[in-house]
């Protein structure tokens, strides 16, 4: 199954907390049980992180800031999602 996580930040995020902790720890749990999992987040305007990399068997994909992510979320849900 494909499982696709809007989030607005992700674990190498400067300002990631509990909610990208958790969210990465069910990631993984899914990876492990043969899941394809993608997080959608936005970009940390203070490190420069890659906008498409995999992360622990979880693709990561960042686009925008964290104003213009929710923006960005249903163009790539449409585009390469569905």
């Amino acid at each position: 199954m494909r499982v696709l996580i809007f989030n607005w930040r992700d674990i190498k995020h400067s300002w990631a907390g509990g909610g990208e902790i958790y969210v990465f720890e069910q990631a993984k749990r899914w990876v492990k049980n043969g899941h394809k999992v993608t997080v959608f987040c936005s970009n940390d305007p203070y490190l420069e992180l890659k906008e498409k990399e995999e992360y622990k068997g979880i693709k990561i994909v960042r686009r925008g800031n964290r104003f213009t992510v929710y923006f960005w979320a249903p163009i790539y849900y449409f585009k390469y999602f569905r």
